[in-house]
């Protein structure tokens, strides 16, 4: 044992003493957690109940002259450190029962075990009252900013912890739509994590550039280019990280909760070729599918990380909606919020808030989609109108 070492078990409990309150539930804590101290535990759990304050220091030291009393030590302090150690312990015990697997030859098993270990490790499982002075704090209802000047308004962005997921037919501009919100958060300052399951990183970050140059940066100087983009992020004080699942193999929840973090959101294009923690991938089995909505729904409120992603609509749908998720119906359910694209002219796209756990739902509004300047403004309705019908005279021209 390091000489330097301090026992978590006696920090905490000097700390509740010397705040004269016992409360093991309120911190998250049962008296299982406890190794080296359960005998003081469970007279503290025997002395509180009938007396209105903890027992006096003197008594304790009386009683357990081995404890070693810390004066001075911060409840939340030590509550942190007392969890801390729970969780450091659980992993020594992940790692040791991996081991076993691994020389056993059952590596599915030790992976699958890391893997939950990973997650579970940065995952807080702390809890307080809603009376704690933390709790008491006022409710920002602004979100991190998103593409399009309605969807903003509908929804006043994305918010920490919140699930959101676009859905479209195939080339349909689900990606776009994406990239777009990317784009909108790191203007904001925000960091972007860009996981690219489907275009190579190369490829998105060329859709990216155009968005943010303005135009397309067809034979546009490679330099020219690099030091217009680095400029723009050096304005916006933000990144976009683009993951490259080509690169990467095998993207789990796990790897997404990898990126998760303060100031940041995760985007996924798209769930529909990541893998769940075994391995298998969605696309495999609907309930794989759903277990990998639910996890990305459960990590981005662990983490408070604003998590978005694209799902396939099914071809037989004439406009999509929640019936036509392609796989299963589950990231309609777990999402906060449901935006559905759909075009109706090759320069026009008919978006709907399909679902919003937060506000308005069912709002239906028109859109550009012209990558090539690009534009995707916002457009009125006897706008996109005239543009569907002249599209429609276009192609009757041709047959």
């Amino acid at each position: 044992m390091d000489e330097h070492f301090v026992d978590p078990e006696v920090m905490y409990i000097s700390a509740c003493l010397e705040q004269g309150r016992w409360n093991l539930l309120a911190d998250s804590l049962n008296p299982d957690n406890f190794e080296t101290c359960t005998r003081v535990v469970r007279f503290l759990d025997s002395y509180a109940p009938g007396h209105a304050d903890v027992p006096p220091v003197e008594l304790l030291n009386r009683k357990f002259p081995g404890f070693g009393f810390m004066a001075g030590v911060s409840h939340t302090f030590a509550t942190s450190e007392m969890h801390h150690w729970l969780r450091a312990n659980k992993l020594r015990e992940v790692m040791a029962s991996s081991a076993s697997d691994i020389a056993d030859g059952r590596l599915d098993a030790a992976v699958a075990k890391m893997r939950e270990a990973a997650v579970n490790h940065r995952m807080k499982r702390t809890g307080r009252s809603i009376a704690d002075e933390e709790m008491f704090h006022t409710v920002d209802t602004k979100g991190i900013p998103v593409a399009g000047p309605i969807l903003n308004d509908l929804t006043g962005g994305i918010h920490p912890g919140h699930y959101w997921v676009t859905v479209g037919k195939t080339r349909e501009g689900k990606s776009w739509m994406l990239m777009r919100h990317a784009i909108e958060a790191a203007a904001a300052g925000v960091d972007v994590s860009y996981f690219s399951l489907e275009m190579t990183g190369p490829a998105c970050a060329a859709r990216l550039h155009s968005i943010m140059l303005g135009h397309a940066p067809v034979g546009m100087d490679r330099n020219a280019r690099r030091n217009q983009i680095c400029q723009w992020f050096e304005k916006h004080n933000s990144t976009i990280k683009v993951i490259d699942g080509h690169d990467v193999g095998v993207v789990t929840p796990e790897t997404v909760a990898s990126e998760c973090g303060d100031n940041r959101l995760v985007i996924v294009d798209y769930v529909g070729l990541m893998a769940g923690s075994s391995g298998h991938r969605s696309i495999e089995d609907w309930r794989v599918a759903a277990g990998i909505s639910n996890s990305l729904q459960a990590i981005a409120q662990q983490f408070r990380t604003p998590i978005m992603t694209a799902v396939q609509a099914n071809r037989t749908a004439a406009t999509p909606n929640m019936n036509s998720l392609s796989q299963t119906m589950a990231y309609g359910q777990d999402a906060d919020v449901v935006h559905i694209v759909a075009k109706k002219a090759q320069k026009v796209t008919l978006n709907i808030l399909e679902k919003n756990r937060h506000g308005e739902t069912g709002a239906k509004w028109f859109s550009m989609f012209d990558p090539a300047i690009p534009d995707f403004r916002d457009i009125t309705v006897e706008r996109a109108n005239e543009l569907i019908a002249s599209q429609e005279v276009h192609d009757s021209a041709y047959q």
